[in-house]
């Protein structure tokens, strides 16, 4: 896949999306069907109003070339990898990077840690935007019918939707337009 040297945009409807639908879920859980809709209807609007941004940080969902791209990030980790090691070198890019994260100037940050050839990987939690959305105004359309039963499954295969995937600061995938 093709790759950049910035880091990953994150997608904050996205999130909205994935802790509406699990809101959702526990007022469903607390027998509270209003509280319920009123979440959907939360992540529903997130999705719904970002429709055009979200095409400029949706990926792939795999690393094939040809792979659809439908997967929004919404949070994201980074980590030593296990062969790191401690040299004064390393340890001072550590820092400056540190500082530059905090900063909020993650893209400079990367740089420093490529410059001192620092081993890191970044754990991005993916979304799939469109079936998310079809999938919560599915759920709205059953709390309405008073399916709670159904209306929680449909919400617990957003949660189940989420995808993991690991990347090296030197493969962050180049966000691409929706197929």
């Amino acid at each position: 896949y093709a790759t950049q040297t910035q880091m990953l945009r994150l997608s904050e409807e996205a999130h909205t999306a994935i802790t509406s639908a699990q809101a959702a879920r526990l007022e469903l859980f607390n027998n509270n069907p209003a509280g319920a809709k009123a979440a959907v209807d939360r992540g529903i609007g997130a999705l719904e109003a970002a429709q055009a941004t979200m095409k400029t940080v949706v990926i792939p969902g795999t690393d094939a070339a040809d792979a659809k791209a439908e997967y929004l990030p919404f949070d994201s980790k980074m980590s030593l990898a296990e062969t790191f090691t401690v040299t004064p070198e390393t340890e001072a890019a550590l820092g400056k990077a540190k500082g530059m994260f905090e900063a909020n100037s993650p893209d400079r940050a990367i740089d420093v840690l490529r410059e001192a050839s620092v081993d890191v990987m970044v754990s991005t939690a993916l979304l799939p935007g469109n079936a998310t959305l079809t999938e919560l105004r599915n759920a709205q359309k059953l709390i309405a019918d008073g399916k709670y039963f159904e209306a929680n499954v449909a919400l617990k295969s957003i949660e189940d939707s989420v995808v993991v995937r690991s990347f090296g600061i030197d493969a962050i995938p180049v966000p691409v337009s929706y197929t």
